[in-house]
């Protein structure tokens, strides 16, 4: 799920970014709605970074959880093998 969040983000920075050239192009003609487009573009880049950012954070904190798992098996096999051998 994680990976198509960050998809869908760098999908949406890129919408901007095209965005951003169409008012650019328009601000270059000297049309006043330039400067808007121009706002709106700069509102969906930061938009589509902030949703990948997120997507990076629940990847990052799937992957702390799954070596937070291995860690506890290794200890509790340690623990077994100790309690073993003092059997």
């Amino acid at each position: 799920m994680h990976t198509i969040v960050k998809a869908f983000g760098g999908l949406q920075a890129l919408i901007g970014i095209a965005i951003g050239a169409f008012g650019i192009n328009m601000a270059s003609q000297n049309l006043t709605a330039g400067l808007s487009v121009i706002g709106i573009a700069f509102g969906v880049i930061v938009s589509g970074a902030l949703f990948w950012c997120f997507g990076a954070i629940v990847q990052h904190l799937i992957a702390i959880r799954a070596a937070s798992e291995r860690q506890a098996n290794a200890l509790e096999a340690v623990r077994n093998r100790a309690g073993a051998t003092a059997a």
